[in-house]
């Protein structure tokens, strides 16, 4: 099914009025006349009814239009950015990354599982960790086992040398001082 442009729905919104009746208001911020909900509405109309929303909390802002939205196709790009729009919110205010989603799942009508579909990938680490990570008890360190030697000119008087990186420090150690430490 193809998307509606936004001036079909405009023209719907219209004859949608001129049919029935505005069936659901504006939604406007409380002392600011910022449109939460219905900005499609008043474009159709700018006379369309308004109804008044105290805003409690700046993520309000977000979580009216999503609600509000929530029985109609929206389009996926814009439940992203409003998804995503409440992710940074949270991460500004020392919410864990790992634990966003669900934080946004619990505010939203949407599901976890659907909220991280549709955040990026830094979001999504929780479950992934969940699923592969093993206790730091069963993680046996891996032991250092020197690079093969490379060929590398001295920077100095350009002759070949051998070294090897060792993998701990990552700094190049001569093949001859390798040997005297054997």
């Amino acid at each position: 099914m193809a998307e509606t442009s936004q001036e079909e729905v405009i023209e719907g919104l219209r004859k949608s009025k001129q049919r029935l009746r505005p069936l659901y208001p504006t939604l406007i911020e409380k002392g600011t006349m910022n449109i939460l909900d219905g900005k499609g509405r008043k474009q159709a109309d700018p006379t369309w009814p308004e109804q008044e929303v105290e805003i409690k909390d700046p993520k309000d802002r977000v979580l009216i239009p999503l609600h509000a939205n929530y029985r109609r196709q929206v389009p996926r790009k814009e439940t992203q950015t409003y998804l995503l729009t409440l992710a940074d919110m949270f991460e500004q205010e020392g919410i864990p990354i790992q634990g966003i989603a669900s934080k946004i799942a619990e505010l939203t009508p949407f599901t976890e599982q659907y909220v991280r579909r549709l955040l990026p990938a830094k979001y999504k680490k929780e479950t992934m960790i969940r699923k592969i990570a093993k206790p730091v008890s069963q993680i046996k360190p891996t032991p250092a086992v020197p690079s093969p030697p490379q060929a590398a000119r001295c920077p100095n008087c350009g002759i070949e040398i051998q070294t090897v990186m060792c993998p701990r420090c990552l700094k190049e150690v001569p093949l001859k001082k390798l040997k005297e430490a054997a």
